[in-house]
């Protein structure tokens, strides 16, 4: 696995990107200005459906100040699995607690990825 807390590492989108992923500027840099939502950005594009339980654990794991599992499992279903549900970038079901990267996504973190193209 990859080390501690090493998401300022990765480039996130300007405002082409944001743009051409079907976001608003707004709502773009609204979404990656919290470090918690990167993470969770970062961490869905690694794999497939994950669940709120994993993502929490994945949080806690990665080193988060101040940020144990449960912290973590209650700030993402208050908090920022419905602002990026809201936004269409995730997948979010609150009844089975499974989440993942929408098409949106994506292509918010990959423009160009062939494997999103033409898709909603």
């Amino acid at each position: 696995m990859g080390s501690k807390r090493d998401s300022s590492r990765r480039r996130f989108p300007g405002a082409e990107t944001i743009r051409a992923s079907g976001l608003s500027l707004d709502t773009g840099y609204s979404l990656l200005a919290d470090e918690t939502r990167r993470r969770v950005l970062e961490v869905l594009d690694e794999g497939d459906r994950t669940t709120v339980a994993g993502l929490a654990e994945r949080l806690e794991a990665d080193g988060a100040p101040g940020l144990d599992a449960r912290r973590a499992s209650t700030a993402l279903v208050h908090v920022h699995l419905p602002k990026l549900g809201d936004a269409g970038v995730i997948e979010y079901d609150d009844q089975t607690g499974e989440v993942a990267l929408s098409n949106t996504g994506r292509r918010l973190l990959r423009p160009g990825d062939g494997r999103t193209a033409g898709t909603a």
